[in-house]
């Protein structure tokens, strides 16, 4: 699973932020995570490119298991939240 995250910085200062991704299962259990600097300059934009591999993903069954995963993408600097975003998602066979 790859996710593209776009950074904004509204500050005239440098910054440099930690883009975590989280999946987590439907007992709220961290399955896998991926994590990386970004750079920004003041009033600046930037990317993040974020992999995780979703090692025997449970397959969504909409009769029998509907089985959903959350991605949890957090921005941080010196380990300050600034923005969190929370999607559920299943996998399809």
């Amino acid at each position: 699973i790859t996710f593209l995250v776009r950074l904004e910085n509204e500050d005239i200062s440098e910054r440099t932020v930690s883009v975590t991704a989280e999946i987590v299962d439907a007992r709220q259990r961290l399955v896998t995570a991926c994590c990386k600097k970004a750079f920004l300059e003041g009033m600046g934009t930037a990317e993040a490119d974020l992999a995780v591999f979703l090692a025997q993903p449970k397959l969504w069954n909409e009769k029998k298991e509907p089985y959903l995963y959350q991605a949890n993408i957090t921005v941080q600097e010196y380990e300050k939240e600034l923005d969190c975003l929370k999607r559920t998602f299943h996998v399809q066979g």
